[in-house]
């Protein structure tokens, strides 16, 4: 209706109701996880984090997580993907690993499902991003004891490498 004030019509603004919302952001801003390169077969990276933040005015539920696409089992969950309850304000860190199986470029993605009300339909998504590097050739001392030095001297002749131990018996061989 309208009102008055001192006689004159006030005019009906009406009224708005805002259902409250929950906000999802996702950090980092870029939407990419981009791991150092990575030795295949040398276990998993350490951890790179993605902040789920509430940045709205009600409560959200991130309800789950899910690494897929691509070369997925090569990425991995650190920390629990959920159900995690965060108040508004709140932010919650997801930690993912990297261990890839074969060199070269390896991709997935990361999924963060909440109950938010966003644009988005309370989905975000990151890029994982990853490089893996060819396996290192390991050279060991063969059981040398710890004073015959090995590696006190290295030499590179073609494609033979000559690796030295000046404090090893040499009336001892090593097999």
């Amino acid at each position: 209706g309208h009102g008055t004030d001192g006689g004159e019509a006030l005019p009906d603004m009406g009224a708005y109701e805002a259902r409250p919302a929950a906000l999802m952001s996702l950090a980092p801003d870029s939407g990419i996880l981009d791991f150092p390169p990575q030795h295949v077969g040398g276990g998993a990276s350490a951890p790179l984090s993605v902040m789920v933040t509430n940045s709205g005015f009600v409560e959200m539920a991130i309800t789950n997580t899910s690494i897929y696409g691509g070369d997925m089992l090569e990425f991995g969950h650190v920390s629990s993907p959920g159900p995690v309850t965060l108040q508004p304000g709140e932010t919650h860190i997801l930690e993912v690993t990297f261990d890839p199986a074969e060199a070269g470029p390896r991709t997935s993605e990361l999924a963060v499902m909440t109950d938010a009300y966003d644009e988005g339909g309370g989905t975000g998504y990151a890029l994982l991003k990853g490089t893996g590097d060819a396996p290192m050739d390991m050279i060991t001392d063969g059981g040398l004891a710890a004073n015959d030095e090995f590696g006190a001297a290295v030499c590179i002749d073609g494609n033979r490498l000559i690796v030295g131990a000046p404090g090893h018996d040499s009336a001892d061989p090593v097999a």
